[in-house]
């Protein structure tokens, strides 16, 4: 793909919001003294909990009922208009230029979605909440990954067993406290079948490079069942996975139990035959990497780029 340009975009997007498609959804919110600007606000307030999408929710509800003609309609909308309006900051947020281009790829997409791929704009879904924050500036794409900033989660002395409490303890001192921090998550779309080695270091790399343009930030937090340190042992495959954060100074500990929703058994017949045999309990693992150390290792792992 040529390298897009924001105001490209910006006019593709709102191109997009004066489509036809959307004429009865623009005259029935004007009546209801809805403006893009109060669409803006409703977008943004979304987060992590659901109750932030309720307002939403309801306003689609009164609007359409269950008859919604297109699927998901004031969505789409609302996420057009605000990426529309956002975009225009993208330029001063402090984020390498593949990333730039990553999330104008992802602003492109919400221009023409393919009608297979309409589910993913349901109000009240993890996904909804996801797009809410990209378009908004406040989640980024790094290729197999995404990231947020977030803090630590606090719980983890709770869960953490043995000597493991210490050592988070530690982690936490060398950040210098619990947040911000920069929290990684999966892609829904363009989700890779396998996770590469060489793919996820490129996503490290590209938020380590965010990382050093943004000094508030303290380092990198990741939980998930696959950097659970007993996962060698039942995906030999994924070995590779804590490797980089064993050996350039980050800390990881077994975070308790995985639960049904932690994606373990996805792709992952082998796992979910070795726990349906009582031979595996998937567990989660948490990764602190501080800043300090990440930059390190991003200093090492351009080193080697450049070396070919």
């Amino acid at each position: 793909m040529d390298e897009l340009k924001v105001p490209v975009v910006r006019s593709r997007l709102r191109d997009a919001a004066r489509n036809g498609e959307f004429a009865s959804l623009r005259a029935e919110l004007e009546r209801r003294g809805v403006d893009d600007a109060a669409l803006v606000a409703l977008v943004a307030a979304v987060n992590d909990f659901p109750e932030s999408q309720t307002a939403l929710l309801r306003l689609r509800g009164e609007m359409l009922g269950t008859n919604d003609p297109s699927p998901f309609l004031l969505e789409r909308y609302a996420l057009l208009v605000t990426a529309a309006q956002h975009v225009a900051d993208l330029p001063g947020v402090a984020v390498p230029e593949d990333v730039v281009q990553l999330l104008l790829e992802e602003l492109v997409w919400l221009t023409t979605p393919p009608d297979a791929e309409l589910k993913w704009f349901e109000a009240g879904r993890y996904i909804f909440s996801a797009l809410c924050k990209i378009v908004t500036l406040r989640r980024f794409p790094a290729g197999h990954l995404h990231w947020e900033i977030s803090g630590f989660p606090r719980s983890a002395f709770l869960r953490a067993r043995g000597f493991d409490p210490v050592r988070l303890a530690g982690a936490v001192m060398r950040m210098g406290g619990f947040a911000p921090v920069f929290v990684p998550h999966n892609p829904w779309r363009k989700a890779p079948l396998v996770m590469l080695e060489r793919q996820q270091h490129l996503s490290f790399y590209r938020m380590a490079v965010a990382m050093d343009r943004q000094p508030a930030i303290r380092g990198f937090v990741a939980q998930s069942w696959f950097h659970s340190p007993d996962v060698p042992r039942v995906s030999p495959h994924l070995a590779w996975v804590n490797r980089v954060f064993h050996d350039w100074g980050g800390v990881v500990v077994d975070a308790g139990p995985a639960g049904s929703d932690s994606g373990v058994f996805e792709r992952g017949e082998s796992r979910r035959r070795l726990a349906d045999a009582g031979q595996y309990a998937p567990r989660l693992g948490l990764v602190v990497w501080p800043r300090r150390a990440m930059l390190r290792w991003a200093e090492h792992y351009a080193s080697q780029q450049a070396a070919g």
